[in-house]
């Protein structure tokens, strides 16, 4: 069976994996040194734009490694019927019996969800488990701390709009942002959705409010506009290169 792994990322990051999808997502994640890269990518943008709030407990990254140890020790088909895996925060537990009825993923998931608490300003109108889980687990998965965005005095907020997230043979996932204090909605759309809105996610910047997301493009010339509130088509400020659209608008360009 072929597995769409932009798909699972993107729901995964969404927060819309069911507690056995999720299971199924972090032994991907745990085997998949690119989408492990690509989280990394997301979860160090998603620090940035969250700011100093979402602080990582002291002693995480050890703690999530063990846990990623152990999620690689489950699948390894070397793996004895038995084994136990200990970890610093969870101490330890047997895992890969045939007769358990306990999910081996439930005590990781139980453990890394502990750490956050829900917020009101979300990544979705509700906080599930499952982002949490996410935006917890990656910042770990590397020392990768690579700056993304531009610092601007607390008044002013500069970012920019896309940011190559993958690069494949066939198609580039890109990242974009539009920072919109006012907004009660934002969607993107262009000719890769056939000027169709798809719908941003809101996020909060030191105050303001941004809204993002990831979507694949095939490579070549996009053209691509915001929608504010349903209605109002805005162009990207920060494009570098525009086009007229024949009826009086600006279209932004990306060239992949």
């Amino acid at each position: 069976m072929n597995i769409d792994k932009h798909d699972i990322l993107r729901r995964f990051l969404d927060g819309e994996l069911g507690d056995s999808e999720l299971s199924e997502a972090l032994q991907l994640f745990a085997a998949d040194p690119d989408l492990r890269s690509l989280l990394r990518f997301d979860m160090s943008m998603r620090q940035s734009l969250s700011g100093p709030s979402s602080r990582v407990p002291d002693g995480f990254a050890d703690r999530v490694m063990h846990s990623i140890d152990a999620l690689e020790a489950v699948n390894a088909k070397s793996a004895p019927a038995t084994q136990s895996v200990n970890t610093p925060a969870m101490g330890s537990r047997e895992t890969g019996t045939a007769e358990s009825a306990d999910n081996p993923m439930a005590g990781v998931i139980e453990w890394l969800s502990g750490f956050f608490e829900p917020r009101q300003v979300a990544w979705r109108p509700v906080w599930s488990a499952g982002l949490a889980l996410g935006m917890l687990m990656l910042v770990l998965l590397s020392s990768w701390t690579t700056g993304l965005f531009l610092q601007q005095p607390a008044d002013e907020v500069f970012v920019p709009v896309t940011q190559v997230a993958e690069e494949s043979a066939d198609r580039v996932l890109m990242r974009f942002v539009y920072v919109d204090r006012d907004a009660e909605s934002v969607a993107v759309a262009g000719d890769f959705s056939e000027w169709e809105p798809i719908t941003l996610t809101r996020v909060n910047i030191n105050g303001d409010q941004a809204w993002t997301g990831l979507i694949p493009l095939t490579r070549g010339e996009h053209r691509y506009m915001f929608i504010k509130d349903g209605e109002e088509w805005v162009t990207d400020p920060f494009a570098k290169t525009f086009r007229d659209d024949g009826f009086g608008n600006r279209n932004a360009v990306i060239s992949l």
